[in-house]
């Protein structure tokens, strides 16, 4: 399994940051179409939320640099499709990125290795831990920023549930995406023997 380097600040990092705050907004974009199939609060939490996996992904293979790309491509979605506030549009992108550094943070301090893997132990450590903090967070933010809404504890469970459900669905879909295109590779190999 490939191991993402345990460096907290990456080579060429505002290409990481720039990287995964594009792919953040991209992957809202994509989430906000299915949207009708699993919203549970508009613009505010999913049964399935697509941005989660980006998030743990940016921070895995990019450290920091991963989560100021989820920071700023988080704080343009909350001010161009969200329509929020400069001020709830900086919270929740605080919130988005300490959710997921903070996890990370947690599963490398507490890790025995010295570096941490994409295997499936390590993934569920940082996804479980990433999920509350995550939700926790929002829900902080967005009592104490004034953004006019509460979560209830109802709410927060859903929001850790679609945080977790997002990651695990879209970790699937790109598992089977590589192995279809490992198997295409294969398959052109072998025509041109």
């Amino acid at each position: 399994m490939a191991t993402p380097s345990r460096k907290w600040w990456p080579d060429r990092p505002l290409r990481w940051a720039v990287l995964f705050s594009a792919a953040y907004a991209l992957v809202f974009v994509l989430s906000e179409m299915l949207t009708p199939l699993w919203e549970v609060v508009p613009d505010r939490v999913s049964l399935v939320y697509l941005p989660a996996f980006v998030r743990v992904v940016a921070v895995l293979v990019a450290g920091l640099a991963g989560a100021l790309g989820v920071a700023i491509g988080s704080f343009v979605v909350c001010i161009i499709f969200v329509g929020d506030s400069l001020l709830v549009a900086l919270g929740n992108a605080t919130a988005s990125a300490a959710g997921i550094g903070l996890a990370y943070a947690i599963v490398v301090i507490t890790s025995r290795s010295k570096e941490l893997s994409f295997e499936l132990p390590v993934l569920a450590r940082i996804i479980l831990i990433y999920s509350a903090l995550n939700a926790l967070l929002h829900a902080a933010f967005w009592n104490a920023m004034g953004s006019g809404y509460s979560i209830s504890l109802t709410e927060l469970g859903l929001m850790m549930f679609g945080d977790l459900a997002g990651v695990v669905f879209l970790f699937y879909v790109s598992r089977l995406l590589l192995r279809t295109q490992r198997m295409r590779s294969l398959l052109a190999r072998s025509t041109m023997l």
